[in-house]
């Protein structure tokens, strides 16, 4: 395997469990708070609570699986990896926009230059001729 391959496949292993953690952690966050809204109102773990639990969660799930698969020299995996990174980067990239036109701040430009790294790594040569694309 070229050494872009396994520093993709090492920053996927990284970033998978990360994704998971933070996805436990948001939806822990929010069952932990279910029912309490600064207003004394019922806020109810639901909207963007649930989109902040599951989009984690379905990012580290993916990333570990497309990491294990990596080894495999098939043209599906070159691009079920692309594709993820791909999504990954116009999802921050929203995110980025959304945060902008809100005021909030945006905490994921090290992450948009991680799957932007990657996504380079994975358009190399020798990592294209491992794969077979």
């Amino acid at each position: 395997m070229p050494v872009g391959a396994k520093a993709v496949r090492v920053l996927m292993f990284i970033g998978g469990p990360v994704g998971i953690l933070l996805g436990l952690f948001s939806g822990l966050l929010a069952m932990a708070s279910f029912g309490f809204a600064p207003d004394g109102g019922a806020e109810g773990f639901g909207g963007r609570s649930l989109i902040l639990t599951v989009i984690p969660l379905i990012y580290g799930v993916a990333s570990i699986a497309l990491a294990s698969m990596m080894g495999r020299r098939t043209k599906k995996v070159h691009e079920g990896v692309v594709y993820f990174n791909i999504a990954a980067i116009a999802l921050l990239v929203i995110l980025a926009l959304v945060t902008l036109l809100t005021g909030a701040p945006f905490d994921g430009l090290i992450p948009l230059i991680f799957h932007g790294v990657m996504l380079g790594l994975m358009y190399s040569a020798s990592v294209k001729a491992f794969y077979g694309v």
